[in-house]
């Protein structure tokens, strides 16, 4: 199973560095692994933030807040749930579609609090959203491949002084990402009406379906 300590020590092949660390959380007082607990966790969240991953993603009913006096364009304010990466939708409780369930919000300061809060129109909302995974075992092999080589043109400026490595690496994540969201978004749920296709039509042997204004071709 994949840890924190093997993406680090990837990311330090990477670079052509040794030895290995043995714990980053908390470094292990090598200054290797100083730099490393530096940047894990900006490496990790931005991998995150770029995909929804099927790891990552969940959803949650929010909980209520009173609603700030100086908002008024929106009915219904909520507390911003802990270790989000990135809000993907916001859902009505009924909602069986994240299409068509899907309203309006936006997250802002409470003026009163300080702290970031959900705004919206929707009673009972459900947040989808990707949250901070921090358990790499549940990492899939290609992101632990673009997460190390993110970390690698990170920790590369400090270690190695030369921005040619930086560069490489960052070049490496962003391929790597791609083949990452490509496999990850292999194994997506087929929606069953958009994407069904009568029989009669595959034997035809066309891809046409539904038309815009309902009419189906037959």
């Amino acid at each position: 199973m994949t840890s924190k300590v093997d993406i680090a020590n990837l990311a330090l092949s990477h670079i052509a560095q040794g030895p290995r660390v043995t714990n980053i959380d908390p470094p292990d007082g090598t200054l290797h692994a100083e730099i490393l607990s530096q940047f894990y966790p900006v490496a990790r969240d931005i991998a995150l933030e770029m995909h929804a991953w099927k790891f990552a993603t969940t959803r949650r009913v929010l909980t209520p807040i009173t609603l700030p006096d100086a908002v008024t364009q929106w009915a219904f304010a909520y507390q911003y749930p802990n270790l989000v990466v990135r809000p993907l939708a916001l859902l009505i409780p009924e909602s069986t579609d994240d299409v068509s369930g899907a309203r309006e919000f936006t997250v802002e300061i409470d003026p009163d609090t300080g702290v970031q809060i959900i705004l919206t129109n929707v009673e009972g909302a459900v947040l989808k959203y990707i949250r901070r995974q921090d358990v790499p075992e549940r990492y899939t092999p290609l992101f632990v491949n673009a997460v190390s080589h993110l970390l690698a043109s990170f920790i590369a400026g400090p270690i190695t002084k030369k921005a040619s490595i930086v560069e490489s690496q960052f070049k490496l994540y962003a391929s790597y990402l791609q083949l990452a969201t490509g496999s990850d978004m292999a194994g997506e749920r087929v929606h069953p009406t958009r994407d069904f296709m009568p029989d009669h039509l595959k034997v035809r042997g066309t891809t046409t379906g539904p038309l815009a204004d309902g009419r189906i071709i037959r």
